[in-house]
C-alpha cells in the first residue's frame, strides 16, 4: 500500500506536462465478469480490440465485503437519512436558476484510497473530516453530499447517510451468483432516486430507485450502461458505452436514444468516463482516449483530464481555464466546477453559466490526492 501511495503522489505532482489519469483502482479491484465481457480487450487497449475482437476474459470477481466497518450493513431498507451534522449550505436539488453572484462559501465530498474508499468532507469553513470508509470501487454520491450509494458483494444497491445508521439496501439483485448484474449511475438533482443498469433482462435496462428504498421506475434502454450521468431537469441521461467507442444520450421523456458525435472507432476517438451533464442535458464533461490508450478500469476514477461536448452536435465547449486540470462537474444551477493541479494544493474554481469567474480557492493540501464527488456552493 505504501508503493501505492508513492505512485499516487508521483502522479499528481508531475502535472505540469499533460496529466495521466491516476489508475490506482486497477491496482486495487478486479473487473466484473460482465464489464469484462461487454468492454472485451479494453484492458489491452481499445486499438486491439479492432483486431482481436474475440479476446475473452478471465471471471473474476468485483470487490469484496461491501463496507470495512461491520456497523454499517443492514439488509433491510430504513426511513429516509437525516442531515448531516456539520453545516452546509442547502441544496434545492433542481435546476435552478444559473447563479452569476460570487461564492461565498462551499463544502465539497471527495474520496481517497486508505484501506478502503474513504469520503471525506471539505466543510464551509476549510476543516476535512472522514464520512464513511467502503471496499468498492462503484460509488456515487448524492449531489447533497449527504448520502453515498454502492454496489454490495452480492450486486445489491447500498444507500448510506454521512450522518450515520445503517445502511439500507435499495434494490436487491435478483440473480446474485451474477454479482456484476446491476451497475451503478449519478443521483437525482434532489439527491431523493439514483440511477442503476439491469442487465438481467435482454436489453440494459435503466431504471430510477429511491434513495430510501421505496419504489422504482423504468426510464428506458441504452447502450451506454457505464458511468451514467443525469441532467437536472431529470431529462438526459449519458452514459458510455462497454467498448469505450461511444458516449450514448438517453431521452428519458421519449425513451430515444443517440449518441454524441465524433466519438467512435472510425473516429479515431474514444470515451472511457462520462462525469456530468448541463442542467438541460445541452453539454456533458468526458474524458477522451485515443484508440492506442488503455481503456482503464470501469471504476469512476479520481482524476480525469476533462472535455465539455455538446450532446447534439459534438462539438468541443471551452471549459475557460488553462493549466492542467484534473476533473470538471456541472452542479444543479449549472455552475461548472473545474479543479485544477497544483504542487502542494490543487485548485478548485467556481464558473457561472457565462464562463465568470465565482471563486477560486486552493483545496486543503490532505486532499490532493483525492477526488471531487460533489459540491455545494452559497452565494
Amino acid at each position: 500500500m505504501k508503493d501505492l501511495e508513492q505512485h499516487m503522489h508521483g502522479r499528481f505532482a508531475d502535472l505540469a506536462e499533460e496529466m495521466p489519469d491516476t489508475d490506482l483502482l486497477d491496482r486495487v479491484h478486479r473487473t466484473s465478469r460482465r464489464i469484462r465481457r461487454r468492454r472485451r480487450a479494453m484492458v489491452v487497449t481499445a486499438a486491439a480490440a479492432i483486431l482481436a475482437t474475440a479476446v475473452t476474459i478471465p471471471s473474476v470477481s468485483r470487490h469484496s465485503d461491501p463496507v470495512l466497518n461491520p456497523s454499517v450493513t443492514t439488509p433491510a431498507p430504513t426511513g429516509p437519512p437525516s442531515s448531516t451534522p456539520s453545516a452546509r449550505p442547502s441544496s434545492t436539488g433542481q435546476a435552478n436558476p444559473p447563479s452569476t453572484r460570487a461564492v461565498k462559501s462551499w463544502n465539497a465530498v471527495y474520496v481517497t484510497y486508505d484501506r478502503g474508499y474513504r469520503f471525506v468532507e471539505r466543510a464551509s469553513d476549510g476543516s476535512v473530516r472522514t464520512l464513511t470508509t467502503i471496499d468498492c470501487n462503484f460509488y456515487s454520491v448524492s449531489p447533497d453530499g449527504r448520502q453515498v450509494a454502492w454496489i454490495g458483494n452480492r450486486g445489491d444497491v447500498i444507500v448510506r447517510s454521512f450522518s450515520g445508521g445503517s445502511a439500507r439496501t435499495v434494490w436487491k439483485n435478483a440473480t446474485p451468483d451474477n454479482d456484476s448484474a446491476i451497475l451503478l449511475g449519478s443521483w437525482s438533482a434532489d439527491s431523493t432516486r439514483l440511477l442503476i443498469n439491469v442487465s438481467a433482462t435482454a436489453g440494459d435496462q435503466v431504471m430510477s430507485v429511491a434513495s430510501d428504498g421505496s419504489g422504482h421506475k423504468v426510464v428506458g434502454e441504452t447502450e451506454g450502461p457505464l458511468h451514467m450521468a443525469w441532467s437536472a431537469d431529470g431529462n438526459t441521461i449519458a452514459g458510455y458505452t462497454g467498448e469505450t467507442d461511444g458516449v450514448v444520450v438517453l431521452d428519458s421523456r421519449t425513451g430515444r436514444t443517440h449518441r454524441v458525435p465524433g466519438i467512435s472507432m472510425a473516429d479515431r476517438v474514444l470515451s472511457n468516463h462520462v462525469e456530468s451533464l448541463s442542467p438541460d442535458g445541452s453539454k456533458v464533461v468526458v474524458h477522451l482516449i485515443k484508440p492506442t490508450d488503455p481503456g482503464g478500469d470501469p471504476g469512476w476514477p479520481p482524476s480525469f483530464k476533462p472535455t465539455i461536448l455538446d450532446t447534439r452536435t459534438g462539438a468541443r465547449v471551452p471549459i475557460g481555464v488553462s493549466g492542467p486540470l484534473l476533473g470538471a462537474r456541472y452542479l444543479p444551477d449549472g455552475t461548472l466546477v473545474v479543479r485544477k493541479a497544483g504542487k502542494a494544493n490543487n485548485t478548485i474554481i467556481f464558473l457561472g453559466p457565462n464562463g465568470k469567474v465565482l471563486k477560486t480557492q486552493a483545496e486543503p493540501a490532505e486532499l490532493h490526492d483525492a477526488g471531487l464527488l460533489s459540491a455545494i456552493t452559497e452565494n
